[in-house]
């Protein structure tokens, strides 16, 4: 359990020593393309197992990255360019 700041809203820390309220949190979407912050390799969300949101890159098959709610701020929806 998060425990609750003084507002009544639950944080997280980040990885980066940063706190990100649950409400902030990336809803991803199954199948949902994303990409880390500032690379070009696409990403797409295959699911969540345990803690951990995975990631298959696109034109691979099987999970090629792992990341905790903490650090989904990592990642960002990828736009078409």
């Amino acid at each position: 359990m998060i425990p609750p700041n003084e507002r009544g809203l639950s944080t997280l820390k980040t990885s980066d020593d940063t706190s990100v309220s649950e409400s902030e949190l990336k809803e991803l979407l199954y199948g949902g393309a994303y990409n880390f912050k500032y690379q070009t390799d696409r990403l797409k969300y295959i699911g969540k197992k345990g803690g951990w949101h995975q990631f298959e890159k696109v034109g691979k098959m099987g999970v090629w990255c792992e990341l905790l709610d903490s650090d989904l701020h990592l990642i960002e929806e990828t736009q078409d360019r």
